[in-house]
């Protein structure tokens, strides 16, 4: 990381990260890796190493030039198209604590806990209604019972929450419990 010449970091990365290969061993010290669950967490730690390096002063687009434009097999992409991840790739990263990107509620929700078109987090007005006209409940307004077999599995829809917005532990989306509490890893 110290280093800003991408050679001696490229090489520094596949040393160290080859000693973690052997260290682990299996499948991943053969050309089976990439069928090792193990090796697709490594290699995203790899990205994020690159991306890191990245953003020090001066480091942004740098690798050799004759490797620059060669295209990558069987991809047919060339490097100088995927190195920077942030604005070609739309990957970015986030430290521990400071958050998901993805799920940046800061900016979104208002003082009040509601987004710019009146729903909380869960996805309710201030009514209790959800962006199709039914409560927590499963009602309409007028008392209509929901017809859109969303909570089919056992009161939860496909993507495990329930009409509340929480999954079976009681945590939200976006890691919050019903009591209140984040959700600590």
């Amino acid at each position: 990381m110290a280093s800003s010449n991408f050679t001696e970091f490229s090489e520094s990365l596949q040393t160290i990260f080859g000693h973690v290969f052997s260290f682990i061993g299996g499948h991943l010290v053969s050309s089976g890796a990439p069928y090792d669950p193990l090796f697709y967490s490594l290699q995203t730690y790899v990205d994020f190493l690159f991306w890191r390096w990245q953003q020090k002063q001066g480091n942004r687009n740098k690798l050799p030039e004759f490797t620059r434009t060669v295209p990558l097999v069987p991809f047919n992409v060339r490097p100088v198209d995927a190195l920077d991840s942030e604005t070609q790739l739309s990957v970015t990263y986030v430290f521990q604590g400071h958050g998901d990107p993805c799920n940046d509620t800061g900016t979104v929700f208002n003082m009040a806990g509601y987004d710019a078109n009146g729903y909380d987090r869960n996805g309710f007005d201030n009514r209790g209604y959800d962006r199709d006209g039914y409560t927590k409940e499963g009602y309409t307004a007028r008392g209509e019972k929901d017809t859109r077999n969303i909570y089919i599995y056992n009161g939860y829809s496909f993507d495990g929450y329930n009409r509340a917005g929480y999954d079976r532990r009681g945590y939200n989306r976006y890691g919050f419990h019903i009591s209140g509490k984040s959700e600590e890893f």
